[in-house]
């Protein structure tokens, strides 16, 4: 049956006005949402400026608030910045201007969205006497170029959209539609492992032929599933556990990866974790196998302790020294945890430690992943461990959210974190008993392409593709920018990456910045995880290296793993957060005696200790008792972002 020409045009005019509408609707949208942007940046920019030319005003400081203006001009996006004395007739003191750049669009597109001057404005006090006013005004161009874009691909999009729903609404107004549709709904089912069969007819010979062509088909396939299930059953059957630690062996192994991967529609995040005991053969073979089955327990209890060891994270034993985590429902983030922890772990066997340790290799599973191609990247990833001895390395390849990935490659990711936008919020770290400030703590998030990011989701994507040392060198230079513009006094503290000191060229970077710099080393603290210096080379020298240099030292998540002071009683230390999960449970005579001890302990080797999370009035007793040096929480004081200090 043929479609009417009124259907058709009927369903054009919808479709048109559908989508003009939502284009025009969008645009203006955008509009209001740029304009607010750009009032907000100049209320940003006027209330930024002020705090670094106030003095100089109030001093009468010409030279000084000319180039503090002339700076700031030349490094934003600012049509005039102006400042009026505090006469009747508000003589101009000084200004900067460019009114006259363009925004390179056609002029009929700003006549059709006119933004009017946006301006933020500012009065300079010295005690109730206003001094001088200040104005900055933001190029409106950024806005039309922004716009126009938009405009031009809402233009190109509504009409892809148009053309395609125009065709969409023809097909399925189509007769021809419903078989194929049945058909279709009939295959989706079979990779289901469900087999129906389609009883409703077209009434059109060739598709009756289809219809039963698929229905045949359909039935074929069930009876062949059928047979390979039994035989599944029958091979799972005859599979065997290993004696010497009761797990799952290879073959199973093999079967449940293939079982996973095969699953197209069910396919679910995850990882794969190999571990590798290094010359743990010798203490089967020469010691007894008693002890190797000990080892062997050991391992067991850890990684059950780190993942739960249960349906989503299975552990097989592959062979004598080898060992397989299927870790499922677990992204990037779990991946690099669980597998830090089950390193920093087992480092407490002593007998695994004096036949060389344990190294681990991980790798993401890919959209398109075979067993084969899975184990052969984890199998690399650990053979890279091995050979740069190092306890734990990850393949690069990028698999939590696959084609929605972020940045799907090293290049992307150190892009986009050189153009990030970077703004820190402040939370106050506090004695509890006298609540005097100690310093101040610094959190950090990065706006890439529109996205707001916090400082560890970008870690944990740095830390995989190993360029933390670009990220830290990027929040360190805009920590020296805050400081030298008087958005931030005093002793802060801020988060580096233990991993960064890996690189050479890093650490010869920071050492000199720190000495060009002695001020703002002077002022800073830098917190480290405790799991990632643990697993730095060098820890020692660095430390010392950096305390020479006026740097403070912290470790941070104190008490997450199988903690150890005695790994860092030889480092220059100032400051221990202890993890919080002490203080955010039940408050027990355990979690009082653990916090008592380690307060004392750290107090004995001249390095303070801070409890975080604080949150209620029990807590901050709690924090009193046990003796530490500082407290920080949404009790003391909830994070701000700097710019709502200034």
């Amino acid at each position: 049956m043929k479609l009417s020409r009124q259907l058709v045009v009927i369903q054009s005019v919808i479709i048109a006005l559908l989508v003009i509408g939502y284009a025009w609707l969008s645009l203006l949208n955008i509009r209001q949402l740029t304009i607010q942007e750009l009032v907000n940046q100049s209320n940003t920019s006027v209330q930024y400026l002020v705090a670094p030319i106030q003095q100089a005003v109030i001093e009468g400081n010409e030279a000084a608030y000319k180039s503090k203006i002339d700076t700031y001009y030349d490094s934003g996006n600012y049509s005039r910045i102006s400042l009026f004395g505090n006469d009747d007739l508000m003589p101009r003191l000084y200004e900067r201007n460019d009114l006259d750049q363009t925004a390179q669009v056609p002029i009929w597109f700003i006549k059709l969205f006119p933004v009017d001057p946006i301006i933020g404005k500012k009065e300079i006090y010295q005690g109730l006497d206003r001094l001088a006013y200040l104005e900055v005004q933001i190029h409106p161009f950024a806005f039309y170029q922004f716009v126009w874009k938009q405009f031009v691909d809402i233009i190109v999009v509504t009409v892809f959209v148009a053309l395609v729903a125009w065709a969409l609404g023809f097909a399925l107004i189509n007769i021809v539609l419903q078989p194929i549709i049945a058909v279709k709904r009939q295959a989706a089912a079979v990779t289901n492992k469900h087999y129906p069969q389609i009883t409703k007819h077209s009434g059109i010979a060739e598709f009756e032929q289809l219809i039963e062509v698929h229905n045949t088909m359909t039935n074929q396939v069930k009876a062949l599933f059928s047979q390979q299930q039994k035989q599944l059953d029958s091979l799972k059957e005859s599979l065997y556990h290993e004696a010497s630690s009761g797990l799952p062996n290879r073959e199973y192994f093999q079967l449940t990866l293939s079982d996973f991967l095969n699953r197209k529609n069910e396919r679910l995040m995850g990882g794969l974790v190999m571990i590798h005991l290094h010359d743990i053969t010798k203490l089967r073979h020469e010691e007894s196998f008693s002890a190797y089955q000990e080892v062997v327990e050991y391992v067991i209890k850890v990684v059950e302790r780190v993942t739960g060891m249960g349906k989503n994270a299975p552990l097989f034993q592959l062979n004598e020294q080898d060992f397989a985590l299927l870790l499922l429902h677990q992204g990037t983030s779990e991946i690099l945890e669980y597998s830090k922890l089950i390193v920093r772990q087992l480092e407490d066997c002593e007998a695994l430690n004096q036949l060389g340790g344990c190294y681990l290799g991980a790798s993401e599973i890919l959209e398109q992943d075979t067993p084969q191609s899975i184990t052969t990247r984890t199998d690399e990833a650990l053979k890279h461990a091995k050979k740069a001895d190092k306890r734990f390395y990850m393949d690069k390849s990028s698999g939590e959210s696959n084609s929605n990935a972020l940045f799907k490659s090293k290049e992307e990711l150190i892009h986009a974190i050189n153009k990030a936008r970077i703004e820190f919020f402040v939370q106050p770290v506090v004695d509890p008993v006298s609540n005097e400030k100690l310093f101040t703590e610094l959190y950090t998030k990065l706006s890439v392409d529109e996205v707001t990011l916090s400082l560890p989701q970008l870690l944990i994507l740095a830390e995989k593709y190993e360029v933390t040392e670009n990220l830290d060198k990027k929040i360190l230079l805009e920590v020296q920018k805050h400081f030298q513009l008087g958005a931030l006094n005093g002793k802060i503290s801020i988060n580096v990456s233990a991993f960064s000191f890996h690189s050479v060229a890093f650490q010869t970077w920071l050492f000199a910045w720190l000495s060009e710099e002695p001020d703002v080393a002077k002022s800073i603290i830098m917190e480290f995880d405790e799991i990632d210096l643990a697993h730095t080379t060098q820890a020692r020298e660095i430390s010392y290296k950096l305390a020479n240099n006026g740097v403070e030292l912290a470790i941070d998540h104190f008490g997450r793993g199988s903690s150890s002071l005695s790994r860092f009683s030889d480092m220059k230390l100032h400051w221990l957060k202890i993890d919080s999960r002490y203080i955010q449970k039940d408050l027990t005579n355990t979690n009082r005696d653990y916090l008592k001890m380690i307060c004392e302990l750290v107090d004995k080797l001249g390095v303070k200790a801070i409890i975080p999370n604080i949150e209620t009035d029990e807590q901050v007793t709690l924090a009193q008792e046990v003796g530490c040096a500082g407290i920080q929480g949404f009790k003391i004081a909830k994070p701000v972002s700097i710019f709502e200090q200034i």
